[in-house]
């Protein structure tokens, strides 16, 4: 191996979506985070970010839910399902409009 194969830096992790919803119940989040909670035990390498969007309707919008959205899931992952809590990244992504199913 040569000095400069040495230096050559990895390449960057390839990031994977994982899952995607809409919030309804707090109940129902539980299940689509102990699937996270699995994944990430499974990958003991791995980070997990999970991207919120504040909701348009003014009740969201009003008691700022997001916020407590990502403090209530950070409890969960950390304290119910053992994952440390530097492997989970909460990004607010502004406000995105509900849509129906």
């Amino acid at each position: 191996m040569t000095i400069v194969e040495r230096f050559i830096p990895p390449p960057p992790p390839t990031p994977t979506k994982f899952d995607e919803w809409d919030a309804r119940s707090f109940d129902d989040d539980k299940f689509r985070f102990d699937n996270l909670a699995i994944e990430l035990q499974n990958k003991p390498d791995s980070q997990a970010y999970i991207i919120m969007y504040q909701g348009t309707d003014r009740v969201s919008v009003r008691s700022l839910q997001v916020d407590k959205l990502n403090k209530r899931a950070l409890n969960y992952l950390v304290q119910t399902r053992q994952i440390a809590p530097n492997r989970i990244q909460f990004t607010n992504w502004g406000t995105r409009v509900h849509t129906l199913y």
